[in-house]
Order: structure tokens, then sequence, then C-alpha cells
């Protein structure tokens, strides 16, 4: 369960079964996953382990602007490396599923399809390993409409409204766009075999990412302009 921004949140391992569609998980997800990819230039690692964020002792994660992966998070991170071997830097990042850098070469684009203990699905960092942008992507009835979750979050406190912002619930995808997923595990949002990511940028600003869905049709997701790192600077993550 999650406890608004203070921003401690107590998640279980055992979810509600709340979608008609949703397949029960018979286990916690907790493998060790790794994954490369390059341009030529630059050259790319991610390391999650799963299994230490199910068994942790106290069964909580901190979240905070700063680190929104998760206090202390030496449990999921990206690597990268110049082509003699050379380490460049090393970050946190959400456990993901898929990454890759743009055509252009000034982004990585990360994708998740895990559910469970995570609240990023998608996110983007510059190729200096700095985070810009993130979002959580859920399933219905999870999720709630751009409406809603501006109604919610201009009750907060105005000092309080980007931390809100950054944690509140979900905004539901476009609804022409099918997403799927299991009970706690997984959310299935979008095409696994190509998704094809874009960043979509307006006045210069990251707006969108553009990737294919499940189905192959091209989909625009959306990201709270509050959350866009590239504009807040003193957000920036620390290097280990």
């Amino acid at each position: 369960m999650r406890k608004w921004p203070a921003v401690k949140l107590a998640l279980a391992l055992v979810a509600l079964l709340i979608a008609d569609a949703a397949m029960a998980d018979r286990i916690p997800y907790g493998k060790t996953v790794d994954l490369d990819t390059s341009d030529g230039k630059l050259f790319l690692h991610h390391h999650h382990d799963w299994s230490r964020v199910v068994l942790a002792e106290s069964g909580e994660i901190r979240y905070t602007l700063a680190e929104p992966f998760g206090l202390g998070n030496d449990y999921s991170w990206l690597q990268a490396s110049a082509g003699d071997g050379t380490q460049l830097w090393k970050v946190p990042s959400p456990p993901l599923s898929w990454f890759g850098i743009s055509a252009d070469g000034r982004f990585i684009i990360g994708l998740s399809q895990i559910n469970i203990f995570n609240m990023t699905q998608l996110a983007v960092f510059a190729t200096d390993g700095h985070l810009l942008a993130r979002r959580q992507v859920t399933s219905s009835p999870s999720c709630v409409s751009h409406e809603t979750r501006e109604s919610e979050i201009a009750r907060q406190p105005a000092d309080r409204q980007r931390l809100f912002a950054e944690f509140a619930a979900a905004e539901c995808l476009p609804a022409q766009h099918r997403v799927g997923g299991s009970v706690s595990n997984f959310v299935y949002w979008y095409g696994s075999q190509r998704p094809a990511p874009r960043v979509i940028e307006e006045a210069g600003k990251i707006t969108a990412v553009e990737l294919n869905d499940l189905d192959g049709k091209r989909m625009r997701v959306t990201l709270d302009p509050r959350t866009v790192r590239s504009q807040q600077p003193v957000d920036r993550q620390q290097r280990h």
C-alpha cells in the first residue's frame, strides 16, 4: 500500500485482485537482470537484482525527489563506459526491461514492465547520466484521468505540489492503447519486441515519449512538466 508523500511508501507483497485481465502471480518478481546496449561510442550496462528488494526485512522503500528510485539504491543501476572500458558514470535506475540510446545520441530511454516495488516504468536520462524525466505507468483501475490527477494535486499545499505530482497516482495512458499485466508483478504497456521510443521536445523541453504500444501502434506518453528534471537542475541525481 502507499502512504502519500512523506515520502515513505509501504509496498505490500500481496496485491488486491482488481483487474479481470490480470494474471495471478505465484511468487513476487525477484529476478537478477543484466542488459547492454551501445551506439559505438557509449557502452551502457543496466543491472537490477530485485530479490534484494523483495527480501528486504523492512518491506519499505523510501522515495524522494533527489532519489526517486529509492534511498540508497544500489540494487538497480545504469552504468556507462567508453570504448576502452573506462567507466564514465554509474547512477541508480528503475528496474528496466528494455533500454536504448536515441537516434540522435542525446538521450538514454529506459522502459520497465516491472510493477512490484517500482514506481517508474519510463525514464529518460541524458548521456552524462543525469535523470531528465520519469513517469509511472499502471493499468486501470490503478491509474486516474488527467483531470482527477490535476484536481488532487491542486488540493495540496503549494510547497508540496511538485512532490505530490512526482508520486501521485499515475495518469492513464490514452484509452485507445491496450494495457495489461499481472496482479502485482508486471504491467504490459509497450511493444517489447520493438518499442522504438522517441523523445518528444517542445520549445527545447521534454514533453513526451512516443513508442509502439502492445499492438504495434504509435503511442504518445506525456510527461508532467513539473517532474521534468532538465528544468530542475537542483534535483539531479548524485553519481555513484
